[in-house]
């Protein structure tokens, strides 16, 4: 899976991007599926069904770059889809939340610095499809509402791993916002941070976890 990853960070071209992010999908769909439980089967297919949206739309977008005079709104659907769908942004935040069915190993990878930062990736890789001021705008509305929705969800859940995942599409929707407005250091030193302060954070969660009998509930720290 990471090895993939890596492959991917240096791949360009538009087929090969496609059979990765097909490998990258299927790939977490198993590991969520560890424990083989009805709730994992559940998980794994919301995180499965969630990454096909943007598999079809990066399969579009290919499409669609052979069509010189296709419509800037058809390029806009497509890549807006392609990176909300591996970034877990607004509408897409769910499967982030279910994929905490996973091992804890698996979601510190996950959450960290691999399957999320796919969408930071394919913005960095292909910003130039962003050429309409207008689609820039649009891009930005609906990150400024992802890191709205989880910032004030966070407040509402008890769960503390679902608490976690709700930072994780907060701090990457940051990430492709400075990254859309041309600041590609800060969006870097963003993603490098959060991949690190996240791996911590999920084993002192863990450490809380194991200190409250294996309870998730925030609300029953160490109690």
């Amino acid at each position: 899976f990471v090895s993939i990853m890596g492959v991917l960070v240096c791949t360009g071209d538009y087929l090969f991007t496609l059979v990765l992010w097909e490998y990258l999908g299927v790939v977490s769909f198993f590991l969520i599926l560890f424990y083989g439980s009805f709730l994992s089967l559940r998980s794994s297919i919301v995180t499965l069904v969630s990454s096909r949206f943007g598999d079809v739309c990066l399969f579009v977008l290919i499409g669609l770059s052979y069509y010189i005079d296709s419509g800037w709104f058809s390029w806009l659907v497509c890549f807006f889809l392609v990176v909300f769908s591996k970034s877990a942004g607004y509408p897409f935040i769910s499967w982030l939340l279910e994929a905490m069915r996973a091992p804890t190993p698996v979601s510190s990878l996950v959450h960290s610095s691999t399957l999320v930062a796919a969408g930071v990736w394919f913005v960095m890789r292909y910003d130039y499809l962003l050429h309409f001021s207008s689609s820039v705008v649009i891009f930005s509305i609906m990150l400024l509402l992802t890191v709205f929705i989880t910032g004030v969800s966070s407040f509402f859940f008890f769960d503390l791993k679902k608490i976690v995942a709700l930072s994780t599409c907060n701090n990457i929707s940051w990430c492709v916002l400075y990254l859309i407005f041309g600041d590609v250091m800060l969006s870097l030193f963003q993603l490098v941070s959060h991949g690190v302060s996240k791996c911590v954070l999920f084993m002192l969660v863990g450490d809380v976890m194991s200190g409250s009998g294996g309870s998730q509930a925030s609300n029953c720290v160490y109690s």
